[in-house]
C-alpha cells in the first residue's frame, strides 16, 4: 500500500493539525475545581510589619543589650526550624544599622565545610575594611589579611625546613652505622671462615701440631 502525495508536501504524520486563532481564555480556579495555591518563602522576613509571636520584643532586648553591654556577649537563639530566628537577626541588624552600629552576618551552614575561623576573618576583614558610614572600622586590614593568608606559606616553609632536616640527619646516620657497623660485620665473617669445620681442624695442625 502506498499513499500519493505531491511534490514538498510533508508526509502526513509530519502535518501539522489546523489551528484556529485567538486569545486563549483563562479558566479561573473556581470554574475548573481545583483551589488556589500560595506558596510561602523559606527566607527571612524583613519588614517589621510581619514580625509576631512577642519577636519584636525579643528585637528590642538584644538590641538594648548590645547598645548598653560593654563586655562581650554570646548571646543564643535556640527553637525549631521555622520559628523565626533569622526573621529576629535580619530586624536586628536594620535597627542596629540605624545606629550606625556595623552588623556581620555570618552563615555557618553556608561554611559547614571550609576553614570555619580563617573564613570568618577574611569575611570579616572584607566587611569591616569598607567605609563604614563615613568612617573606617580597621584602621589596618593588611595586617588581618597577612595574619591570615601568610599562616599557609609559613606552615608549608617549615614542612620542607623539617623534612630537609630529617634527610639530612638520615644520611649522617647511614654513614656512621657504616662506619660503625662494617668493622663489626667484617669482623663476623672472619669468625666465621676462622672457626668453620675445615679451617678449624687446619687451624689446629698449624698451631698444636695435632692430627
Amino acid at each position: 500500500m502506498s499513499f500519493n502525495q505531491p511534490d514538498g508536501a510533508l508526509p502526513f504524520f509530519q502535518q501539522s493539525k489546523p489551528t484556529t486563532k485567538g486569545p486563549k481564555k483563562r479558566t479561573s480556579s473556581a470554574a475548573t475545581g481545583r483551589k488556589a495555591f500560595r506558596l510561602v518563602s523559606d527566607t527571612p522576613n524583613r519588614s517589621n510589619r510581619g514580625l509576631k509571636f512577642d519577636h519584636s520584643q525579643l528585637v528590642a532586648a538584644l538590641g538594648e543589650l548590645i547598645k548598653t553591654e560593654t563586655d562581650p556577649l554570646s548571646i543564643g537563639l535556640f527553637d525549631n526550624c521555622g520559628s523565626g530566628k533569622s526573621t529576629i537577626i535580619e530586624q536586628l541588624r536594620a535597627d542596629l544599622v540605624k545606629d550606625s552600629l556595623p552588623v556581620i552576618i555570618f552563615d555557618v551552614w553556608k561554611h559547614e565545610y571550609d576553614a570555619m575561623r580563617r573564613t570568618f576573618l577574611k569575611g570579616m576583614d572584607e566587611h569591616l575594611s569598607q567605609a563604614f558610614y563615613g568612617w573606617p572600622i580597621v584602621r589596618n586590614p593588611k595586617a588581618i589579611d597577612v595574619r591570615v593568608y601568610s599562616a599557609v606559606n609559613v606552615g608549608s616553609e617549615k614542612i620542607k625546613i623539617k623534612w630537609s632536616g630529617l634527610l639530612l640527619n638520615l644520611g649522617v646516620l647511614l654513614v656512621l652505622s657504616l662506619l660503625i657497623l662494617g668493622p663489626f660485620f667484617e669482623g663476623l665473617v672472619l669468625i666465621d671462615a676462622l672457626f668453620h669445620h675445615q679451617n678449624l681442624d687446619r687451624f689446629r695442625e698449624t698451631k698444636w701440631g695435632q692430627a
